[in-house]
């Protein structure tokens, strides 16, 4: 592979305090077999798994794999181009005096090829709607998802190909002061956006998961399950000065005050739906796999796309009603919902913790006591982290559910620790 590699520095002044700075570059990544080999290994008929439980010979055929595989099929497109990644970035730094440089860049990222995994033994839509599908035993119902699939007889048949883009760009502003005077902070501030297909690599199967029959671009492509268009991250390290004094040095010298501050937009979820009539919306076809979180619970959801006829991002942003839950409705019969990924803006993040310890240098060696306190959350902030975005309708299409865009889940509230360390 070529992975070319560009770097440009330019002094502007010719007095070392600013500087404009840019670098190009081409990287791919190994294909993951690895991922997939201990997946393989488990494909029919290595793996024979049927389970029968208190059955007998007239129940033989209806047992968990007996008749078909139970365990899904991975395979690999024959072909597969390596992943790839393009990276550009262009920024200027200048010295601001007392230590202290600011640096402002616009970073951009492009990803091609990157690993997906797809049903290719997805049954079309409609399929159990089909008269030739139809139950002879069972008037109303279809037979199971087996009999017609495009390769009768197995399950679902995974399928990684690498397919997958990618995209990020970033503004990127950031004040540093190196460590002068006993005080060194930072402040940094972007504000981006990364899209893709899917965020996760194989190694998480579900959460990789792209449709089999419908357009990729308009059905899958959206905000990246990390996106989060705004962030400010404020540090800082201070080493109290000592005051004079042997008796004052003592009781009020070797103090450190350290802490960190987080300020970021939440992350973009989709929203689900189940129905209380258990109703068979597109009787087939491809279905929108949705990642809670990535922070959160991390459960992985399997249904149809509900309709949105509304910005469900103006709701209230209360704890009983974080959401417009009114944009969202139930889809007919036969209809595929227009709801995306991403249409769902999830609490941000709003977080202060600090970090106060006192030195007692004693004896000889550099031995010392070091007695610390850490506090996080240190402003007591009520910071949600889990919403439920799972609405349930009736068959009349009303919603149900009234947990349906409360706020379920709330971050690490304020803590304490102490903590006393002693070096030798």
């Amino acid at each position: 592979m070529i992975e070319p590699r560009v770097g440009i520095a330019y002094d502007v002044a010719g007095d070392g305090r600013t500087a404009i700075r840019a670098n190009f570059g081409i990287f791919h990544n190994a294909t993951q077999a690895g991922a997939l080999s201990w997946r393989q290994a488990l494909n029919p008929p290595h793996v024979y798994t049927p389970t029968i439980y208190y059955g007998n010979m007239s129940t033989l055929l209806q047992q968990t794999g007996v008749r078909f595989p139970s365990h899904p099929v991975y395979s690999v497109v024959q072909g597969n181009r390596p992943p790839e990644m393009i990276n550009f970035q262009i920024g200027i730094q200048h010295e601001l005096g007392l230590g202290t440089v600011l640096d402002a860049a616009f970073v951009a990222t492009r990803g091609k090829n990157l690993p997906q995994m797809r049903n290719i033994n997805t049954i079309p839509q409609g399929a159990r709607f089909l008269a030739a599908n139809q139950d002879p035993t069972r008037p109303g119902n279809a037979l199971p998802d087996n009999f017609f699939r495009p390769y009768m007889g197995y399950g679902d048949i995974m399928q990684v190909i690498n397919n997958g883009p990618s995209e990020y760009n970033a503004l990127q502003v950031a004040i540093n002061r190196r460590y002068t005077g006993g005080l060194e902070f930072t402040a940094a501030y972007t504000y981006s956006q990364a899209k893709d297909y899917t965020s996760a690599d194989i190694l998480y199967g579900n959460r990789s998961f792209i449709p089999y029959y419908r357009n990729l671009n308009t059905y899958a492509w959206g905000l990246a399950d990390f996106d989060r268009p705004h962030n400010l991250v404020l540090s800082y390290n201070w080493d109290i000065p000592d005051p004079s004094g042997t008796v004052a040095r003592a009781i009020f010298g070797g103090w450190n005050l350290s802490g960190i501050s987080t300020f970021a937009s939440g992350t973009p979820v989709g929203v689900g739906f189940s129905t209380t009539d258990g109703a068979d919306i597109l009787g087939g076809g491809d279905q929108m796999r949705r990642m809670l979180r990535i922070d959160g619970i991390g459960s992985v959801n399997m249904t149809d796309r509900a309709v949105v006829s509304g910005d469900p991002n103006s709701g209230p942003r209360t704890i009983d009603k974080w959401f417009n839950t009114s944009a969202f409705g139930r889809p007919a019969i036969g209809e595929v919902g227009n709801a995306r990924k991403d249409d769902v803006r999830m609490p941000g993040v709003s977080d202060t913790g600090i970090r106060l310890s006192k030195q007692m240098p004693f004896g000889v060696g550099g031995q010392s006591l070091e007695l610390g306190m850490e506090v996080y959350n240190l402003f007591s902030e009520v910071s949600y982290l889990e919403v439920d975005t799972t609405a349930q309708f009736d068959a009349a299409g009303k919603q149900v559910d009234d947990r349906f865009g409360a706020v379920i889940a709330s971050r690490t509230p304020f803590t304490m620790l102490f903590n006393m360390r002693y070096r030798f």
